[in-house]
């Protein structure tokens, strides 16, 4: 039973700051997914499952609209000329029908912007790939979701059994609304007002706290506020001088490793998962730049940390999630040494308290300049060397519109990084994708032969 969402009528400030850095191209933040099928998936139970997956799951129909900064974050509105068609399409395989050729494809759509009057999502379906394959190619903004919301957003369109009944649309066809600018800024009004008594007795509270131990309460304040510093300080470039370029040119690549193997080597060093990935990144990077006759100590690497809970802040659409700027070694030759040095940097980072200060801190980058907040938030990404994600997966077997799932590829955006690795777990294999900006990694082929070294000399430890 997939688990209800909600979906507020506001973006969170997260939400709002990846939605502003569109203003920047290099910035743009769309993910991508690629899902290998077994065979092409039945046209119109696909269009059908679509069209009941848009009637429950309302951002598949709203659009963003901007209001003053002041006023409110951007608010997700009904799109009253939402046509399915326009989002959901059907293309023949590009050259050979290899997987190659269906990377390269993606890229080239994740490459382009949306529309941004209209919903911010597409599908392109892939026919006639190479041994009677297909492939759905997804791109979703990442204001709308991360990446255990977005797991949750598939749960309405990815079945358990190739035969599964079409789930009923607990909803029905949304009426026209009045969204005008009026009323729109009316709303805004009426939520700043609603929220204040919760607003005084939230500072009511802190000054109480304050009162009652003020000693402890600067010792607590100055530590969440050292928490941020990491993520916060300014940095002129990338720790890389291989990597110093950006531009709006991605590559993608991939590889797949067996579950288990990771696990067991992660295991073997005390350690988790997570770990395991950090530590073969730092690997595949260390030989990348060996190739390239160039020394590094460390590099940045930018990590979601995950804040979903149980309750309701589970539930809810959007992004709830911190974020770790950490400089991790890459010299190290031995994978266990370093993926031990990693975990004790990774759990440092997750004992800090500067999770409570993302929303704050976003809802005051919000408040500046368009130009003023580009401009911090380019900086702060073209800093950083890479992004590196891990999201669990499903475990048992998926289906589209009658079509075997084989692989799930997770393709992150680079927003200013030189690129993104993810790992998506499906079943018993770990995807692990590439989106490198092309000006920073102009051979990411290389760079992907690099990663598949870096992962085997992890899970030699298993």
């Amino acid at each position: 039973m997939a688990e209800p969402l909600r979906f507020p009528r506001t973006m969170g400030n997260t939400d709002a700051l990846l939605w502003a850095m569109e203003r920047d191209p290099v910035l743009r933040a769309t993910t991508a997914a690629v899902t290998l099928l077994a065979e092409a998936p039945d046209r119109d139970l696909l269009i059908e499952k679509l069209r009941r997956a848009s009637l429950e799951i309302p951002r598949l129909r709203q659009r963003v609209v901007e209001l003053p900064a002041w006023l409110s974050t951007p608010v997700w509105v009904r799109d009253p000329d939402f046509d399915l068609d326009y989002h959901v399409r059907w293309v023949r395989a590009p050259r050979d029908g290899s997987l190659r050729a269906l990377l390269d494809l993606a890229a080239s759509l994740a490459m382009q912007g949306f529309d941004r009057i209209r919903p911010l999502w597409e599908i392109v379906v892939v026919e006639d790939l190479a041994d009677g394959r297909a492939a759905l190619v997804q791109k979703l903004h990442h204001s709308v979701a991360d990446g255990i919301a977005g797991l949750m957003l598939m749960q309405r369109v990815y079945d358990t059994a190739a035969d599964a009944p079409l789930r009923q649309a607990e909803s029905a066809e949304p009426a026209a609304g009045n969204d005008s600018a009026v009323r729109l800024g009316l709303e805004a009004i009426a939520r700043r007002v609603a929220r204040q008594p919760g607003e005084v007795r939230a500072r009511a509270g802190r000054l109480l706290a304050a009162a009652r131990s003020p000693v402890q309460w600067t010792r607590d304040t100055l530590a969440e506020a050292a928490s941020m510093l990491p993520l916060l300080t300014p940095a002129l470039e990338a720790m890389s001088p291989l990597m110093q370029r950006r531009s709006t040119r991605f590559r993608f690549e991939s590889l797949c490793v067996p579950v288990d193997e990771l696990q067991a080597a992660a295991r073997a060093a005390q350690c988790k998962l997570n770990d395991a990935f950090l530590a073969a990144l730092a690997g595949g990077w260390r030989l990348y730049h060996e190739r390239h006759d160039v020394e590094v100590e460390r590099l940045r690497v930018l990590v979601p940390i995950n804040l979903r809970g149980a309750g309701g802040a589970r539930a809810a659409a959007g992004n709830r999630l911190s974020l770790a700027r950490i400089p991790i070694p890459i010299r190290e030759p031995d994978p266990r040494r370093r993926m031990r040095e990693i975990h004790e940097l990774v759990a440092r980072e997750r004992a800090r308290p500067a999770a409570t200060w993302m929303e704050p801190i976003a809802a005051l980058l919000n408040q500046l300049p368009s130009g003023l907040l580009t401009l911090a938030l380019g900086s702060l990404s073209r800093s950083t060397d890479f992004v590196a994600s891990c999201v669990p997966g499903p475990a048992d077997p998926l289906y589209v519109a009658g079509a075997r799932v084989d692989t799930l590829f997770a393709f992150g955006p680079p927003a200013g990084a030189a690129a993104n690795l993810t790992l998506f777990r499906y079943v018993d294999e770990a995807a692990i994708t590439i989106n490198a900006d092309a000006a920073a990694v102009p051979d990411s082929d290389v760079l992907a032969e690099c990663m598949r070294d870096g992962f085997n000399e992890v899970t030699k430890l298993a």
